[in-house]
């Protein structure tokens, strides 16, 4: 069992933050490339390939809200091109780095105690929820609160879904649940976006009618990762 819980900072999710922020006075035009660069640029060594990948994932924040001349398409495109040889556990650490980067370019003010409270609060052994919060407020929840969970994950080396008791025990970069599988007996990494359904145990939903949270709906359809290997 994991011996403490690290806590998350309780800012709102970075794509609320980067939403909220003025965008930049630039026009972009679809059809001309940023530059007329020849396409002969090759990089050799990983480490380089490693630098140029930490960039564009930096840059797809801002070209996701169209506040860079450098296409979504391009941008998603190069960094195919230079993950294309990285596992699962290289992706999580670069994805949790440019994470780091944007989230501190744009910063934000922590969300309040009372807002938190109203997703869930344990009271003795009974987690009190909100049955309408999103599965990633909900596991940010737990690891403030202490409980844990029931959740539904698709599992890409099984091909199939299972439902699974989990200790959270970090967040890295909104995308990865870090935590200890009970059944596996050991910490694992979760890619969020794989969880269906997020349950606290011994968990007593808020009386509120069952409804599509704003945040899920912002989520959009849940994909699955091809990176993933639990």
């Amino acid at each position: 069992m994991p011996e403490d819980r690290r806590q998350p900072q309780r800012r709102a999710p970075l794509d609320e933050r980067l939403a909220e922020r003025a965008g930049r006075n630039i026009e972009i035009d679809p059809t001309t490339p940023l530059v007329d660069a020849e396409p002969h640029v090759l990089l050799e060594r990983a480490e380089d390939r490693v630098v140029a990948a930490l960039g564009a994932l930096v840059l797809r924040h801002a070209a996701r809200f169209g506040q860079t001349r450098a296409l979504l398409r391009s941008v998603e495109q190069t960094l195919a091109l230079l993950t294309s040889d990285l596992d699962s556990r290289d992706m999580m650490t670069l994805e949790v780095e440019a994470y780091g980067i944007v989230d501190w370019f744009v910063g934000g003010t922590p969300r309040s105690a009372l807002d938190a409270d109203r997703i869930a609060r344990r009271v003795g052994d009974t987690v009190h929820y909100d049955p309408n919060a999103s599965i990633g407020d909900l596991l940010v929840r737990a690891i403030d609160e202490g409980f844990d969970v029931r959740v539904d994950y698709f599992s890409r080396k099984r091909g199939e879904m299972n439902t699974r008791r989990v200790t959270p025990m970090r967040i890295e970069a909104e995308v990865y649940l870090v935590g200890w599988c009970h059944a596996r007996r050991a910490t694992r990494n979760f890619r969020i976006n794989r969880i269906t359904r997020c349950i606290p145990i011994n968990g007593s939903p808020n009386d509120a009618p069952r409804q599509v949270s704003a945040a899920n709906e912002a989520e959009g359809p849940r994909q699955i990762s091809l990176l993933d290997d639990d």
